[in-house]
């Protein structure tokens, strides 16, 4: 499971909050505003945001954590039995 209170899941979500925020800051020079407030805004939505996901996907996993772990077993069933009869059936190559 993903703890972000590891050291290696707080650098994980680290890097994936600042990938997300890099795609932003590429856009950045095309917009026609003042630097400060929009990298005080942009930095506020990514905290705030952030914040509000991890909450929100905790008590998502609490409540669906059974339902969720079926149907990802599921899904990866389907998957195995699609890959396996393309590859016997050759498609793709």
């Amino acid at each position: 499971p993903f703890k972000v209170a590891t050291g290696w899941g707080l650098f994980a979500a680290c890097a994936s909050i600042s990938l997300d925020s890099l795609g932003i800051g590429v856009s950045l020079p095309g917009v026609p505003l003042p630097l400060v407030p929009l990298l005080a805004t942009v930095g506020v939505s990514t905290i705030l945001f952030t914040a509000i996901g991890l909450a929100f996907g905790a008590q998502l996993g609490h409540r669906y954590k059974r339902i969720a772990e079926r149907s990802a077993g599921a899904v990866l069933i389907v998957l195995a039995i699609v890959f396996t009869v393309q590859h016997l059936a050759g498609w793709g190559t």
